[in-house]
């Protein structure tokens, strides 16, 4: 993949497309969709959502309006707390992804997708490698 063809893409932008990858993962994309606006309400900074404990994600649970499955909730908030890791030790989201190119800008996805798939929660060999091609264009 060519650098200058390599979008940037922010912490924020990164968490959002995770969370739509948790939520939609085995779940028809127009339910996802429904629920997308109230999933945003609760899940606005991955700053915030990492510090959110037992009662606040009970809290959302209970909202009528969410897409109620209490792992993928729960995973929301493991999933900010290790964008917060990797944010620490390479400085954003889009070094981390960066820190796997190799030589003449290519990338070695299979090692993305392993790292992906151990480091987040609901993020399979699939799973990530759609999350990679739906943010990177990588196939």
């Amino acid at each position: 993949m060519n650098e200058s063809k390599r979008p940037y893409i922010s912490d924020s932008v990164f968490f959002e497309l995770m969370m739509a990858t948790v939520f939609g993962s085995g779940i028809k994309s127009n339910v996802v969709e429904k629920k997308w606006d109230c999933i945003l309400s609760h899940y606005s900074d991955f700053r915030e959502v990492a510090k959110y404990d037992e009662q606040k994600l009970n809290d959302i649970y209970s909202d009528p309006d969410m897409l109620r499955n209490l792992y993928k909730i729960s995973a929301i908030v493991y999933n900010a707390n290790q964008m917060l890791e990797v944010i620490s030790t390479f400085g954003s989201m889009d070094q981390f992804i960066k820190s796997f190119e190799l030589s003449d800008c290519k990338y070695d996805e299979y090692i993305m997708v392993v790292d992906l798939s151990s480091r987040f929660k609901f993020f399979g060999e699939v799973t990530s490698l759609r999350f990679l091609e739906s943010i990177y264009g990588m196939n």
